[in-house]
This record gives structure tokens, sequence and C-alpha cells, in this order.
């Protein structure tokens, strides 16, 4: 005779229905839920269910003890409704899921407190030089909207795992790299403290030889001082100016 659910022992039945996920689901509404339609099966499995519920909503109460359980209502329906209107951890009514695991109902507080270190894709990228592609097929991820926009989410641990195995030493690869860009930004500095020193000199020129094409003295107040070029091509300070 082949086995089926309803030969099976409560204990196995148990260890399955516990592989249901009761907590949210948004592409499949609640009153479709496993544990809603497979006690319509036979009278053994709607029997296993309510045992099952039953016993999730005695641990929900022991833990939260204002939680409060309806005697009319049958428990799969009370447990199921539960999961999918309440954070499963502080037990509070939310309509939010956790960013990284959509699946668990969540609340933003618990959110933060239970995964506390995540990294956008874009910072995860930046920061630890790895494509987008690896991130998004090795570590888990999750999407929220954020102003408006769809910004995706990284568990930091998990990147850092994959950014050492990817580059060795991850804290002499970011070394070495903080050293590189100090580098670039100490060129990009002097170069543009050249180009401003040019262009400094070249004001000067053009002003010494508007003077000496005028035959008029030309004046010019740079940082509170007062410079003028005279007509025979020479200059001085005559004097400061205060704004």
């Amino acid at each position: 005779m082949p086995t089926t659910l309803d030969t099976l022992p409560p204990e196995v039945l148990y260890e399955i229905l516990k592989q249901f996920p009761v907590h949210a689901n948004e592409q499949l509404h609640f009153t479709h839920h496993p544990l809603l339609t497979l006690p319509l099966v036979s009278r053994t499995l709607h029997a296993a269910t309510e045992s099952f519920c039953f016993h999730q909503l005695q641990k929900l109460r022991a833990q939260f003890p204002h939680h409060k359980v309806s005697q009319r209502t049958p428990y799969r329906k009370v447990y199921v409704k539960h999961a999918h209107t309440h954070c499963s951890f502080c037990n509070r009514s939310t309509s939010c899921t956790a960013i990284i695991f959509p699946y668990i109902r969540c609340c933003r507080g618990c959110d933060r407190k239970v995964w506390p270190e995540k990294i956008s894709l874009s910072a995860a990228k930046r920061t630890y030089g790895l494509p987008e592609q690896m991130l998004l097929a090795r570590c888990a991820w999750g999407a929220y909207m954020c102003q408006g926009v769809w910004a995706r989410m990284l568990l930091t641990p998990e990147v850092k795992q994959l950014a050492g195995e990817v580059h060795g030493d991850l804290e002499n690869w970011l070394e070495g790299r903080r050293r590189k860009g100090a580098e670039r930004r100490r060129k990009r500095y002097s170069t543009c403290a050249v180009s401003f020193h040019k262009s400094c000199a070249l004001t000067w020129h053009r002003l010494s030889n508007m003077a000496i094409r005028s035959g008029e003295a030309v004046k010019m107040v740079e940082d509170g001082v007062i410079t003028t070029f005279s007509p025979d091509g020479t200059s001085s300070v005559t004097g400061t100016h205060k704004p």
C-alpha cells in the first residue's frame, strides 16, 4: 500500500507543516495558504493542521501574554492571518517585510535590529570592487522603495566574505586601494594648483598690457590687496581693500 499523507504519523505531519512558509508572500493571498487548503483534503489532515496551528498559537501566547486566541474561528485561520499581519519578532501589527528576506513579515525596527549590517548594491560595487552580476548571484539581496526609487540592499558580512574570496586579504586590498586613491587625489590637486597659478600669471600679463596700451593705471583687487599696473609696465601694491 503506497504511503500517503493520511497514513503518516502526526509527528511526521507536523514536521511537514513546519516547512510551509507562514510569513508574508505578497503574490499569494493568505486565503490560498497551504495551511488553509490542506485541511480540505481529508479529516485526518484537517485534525493534524488544526492541532499544529493550535500549538503554534499557544507558543505565541506564551511569548506574548497579551495575545488572545479566538475560540470561534478555526485555529488555522487565526494563525495564518496573524502571521500575515504581525511582526515575526515583536508581534506588533505591521504590513512591512524584511528588506533582505521579503517572505518574512517584519517591522522596520526589528529589521534594523536583526539585520543591522546592510549595504546598497552601488556602495558594494564601489567599495569592494565587485561586479553586479557576482554580487546578486552570490549574496542574499532584497529591494525596497526609497524616495520613489527601488534600491537593492545586501548583507554586509556576505559582501565582505565574497570580497575576501576574490581579492585575498581584504584589509590589505582596501589599504592598497586607499593609497592609490590618495595618490590620485594628490596628483589631481597639484594639477589644479598649477593651472590656477598659470591663470593668475595670464591675468597679470593681460592687465599690464591693458595699462600700457591705454596709458592709464589699472587696478586689481585680489584677497583684499590692491595692485596697480602702471603704463610703464611695472606693478606695485598700493593699498588694501576691505569688503
